[in-house]
Order: C-alpha cells, then structure tokens, then sequence
C-alpha cells in the first residue's frame, strides 16, 4: 500500500496541463466516522471554476494572478502533501506492529466464565 502511495506521488508530480487533484465537499458523507472532504480529479477550465462528472462549480478563492496550469500545480502539491502525510501515518503504523510482533510470545489461554 505504501509503494502504491508513493507511486502516485510520483505520477502526480509528472502531471501537466488543467486537470488535478482537488479536495471537494461531500454532502452525502455526513456521518461523523466518513469523511466530508474527498479528493477528486477535476478538469481546471478558468480561474475560478472546475468541472467533475460534467458539471461545472466554482473553485475556492486565493488563485488571483494564477493561471490555470498554476491552480491546478498548487491543488496538486496539496494532494501530495496528504498522500505524504498517510505514508507517513502507514509507515509508523508498520514501526508499532514489528515492535509488537517482536515481544509476542504465547500464553496459555484464560477461560471465559
């Protein structure tokens, strides 16, 4: 999982052109244990709007003086700092279970009365 991460990171980093990761709202994730935001591919078609699934909304503001290509570099790197962000998470994750693992040794088992 973590080199599948990282080969993304690395595909997106080769990325070119108007189109890019962005974190978008997802009304129809509501509940607390989903998450709202998910990360998109989207298609930057002006300064101020993208298109998703053929349908066209405004992005968020902050991208005056920026080109397209630019706004869509800029949403890129924030995707790759959150795929960066989970290798990391996965990678600590992996240090915890070795150390567990490593100090495991059987015991004899307790009834359940």
């Amino acid at each position: 999982m973590i080199q599948d991460l990282e080969d993304q990171i690395t595909e997106v980093e080769n990325a070119t052109g108007n189109t890019c990761w962005y974190r978008i709202y997802n009304r129809q994730m509501r509940h607390k244990s989903d998450p709202s935001f998910i990360w998109k591919r989207v298609e930057i078609i002006s300064t101020t709007h993208y298109v998703l699934d053929g349908k066209q909304d405004r992005l968020g503001s902050g991208n005056y003086g920026l080109t397209v290509e630019q706004i869509a570099r800029e949403n890129d790197q924030r995707y790759i700092s959150h795929l960066s962000k989970r290798i990391a998470e996965l990678q600590s994750y992996v240090v915890f279970q070795q150390v567990s693992l490593s100090k495991w040794e059987p015991k004899e088992l307790t009834p359940i009365s």
